[in-house]
């Protein structure tokens, strides 16, 4: 009950002070979680051995001292892999990795919440920010998988809502990928001149490039296409 008790003042402490400005609220933040998290570490039992780092990386992150966040986080989830909280510590570490530019650290935190929390109350969450963070690496065959699957185990969840959003936005930037060939998109060609300059296009003789006839028409009217 004591070291409750002083636990408890360590934040009440922290959270009734008057700072003169951003400096001293920093100064006095990184004090308390310090003191937090030796408290914790001195602790063999109870709910100041359990929870310390994760109320300290609560500290940190709000501030956005990332690095620390992190740190916090995973000793706690490694602390107290049971606990209700640990899944949302893993969560916050993983998004801490993304702060801090390290998407991919964050997506193997993503993997381990699938594999080890499938079940946890932000389950939902974690396969969004999975697939979403996979759409940022580049693998859109695993941006879909994720969605598909959030879709798929919670369906009213707000998340699928927005998967599907994401996954109708994946499929126009698949179909809006540039092409190789000399594209057409308007009338004679990207110069309006009717000359086509992809090279080494040949019939099907295999006679030589290919001088072509547009295939639009307007009027009645053919343009005439003539080889670059």
């Amino acid at each position: 009950a004591d070291e409750l008790a002083r636990f408890e003042k360590i934040l009440d402490d922290y959270r009734n002070a008057q700072f003169s400005g951003e400096a001293e609220r920093t100064a006095a933040l990184e004090k308390t979680a310090t003191a937090i998290i030796a408290a914790s570490d001195a602790s063999y039992w109870g709910y100041v051995r359990r929870n310390g780092h994760y109320v300290a990386a609560g500290l940190y992150f709000d501030a956005r001292m990332y690095d620390r966040a992190l740190e916090s986080y995973l000793k706690f989830a490694e602390r107290s892999p049971r606990s209700f909280f640990a899944p949302l510590g893993l969560q916050q570490a993983a998004r801490s990795y993304e702060a801090l530019g390290r998407n991919k650290d964050a997506i193997a935190v993503y993997q381990r919440l699938e594999k080890d929390y499938a079940d946890s109350a932000v389950a939902d969450q974690v396969l969004y920010d999975a697939g979403r963070l996979y759409q940022m690496e580049g693998d859109l065959f695993k941006s879909r998988e994720s969605f598909n699957r959030l879709m798929t185990l919670f369906p009213k969840s707000p998340f699928a809502r927005k998967a599907r959003e994401r996954l109708m936005l994946l499929g126009l930037l698949v179909a809006a990928r540039p092409v190789r060939a000399d594209d057409w998109p308007q009338w004679r060609g990207p110069l309006r001149d009717g000359v086509w300059r992809e090279d080494g296009t040949r019939d099907e003789r295999g006679a030589g490039p290919v001088e072509a006839e547009a295939a639009a028409r307007a009027s009645s009217r053919e343009s005439p296409v003539r080889s670059a």
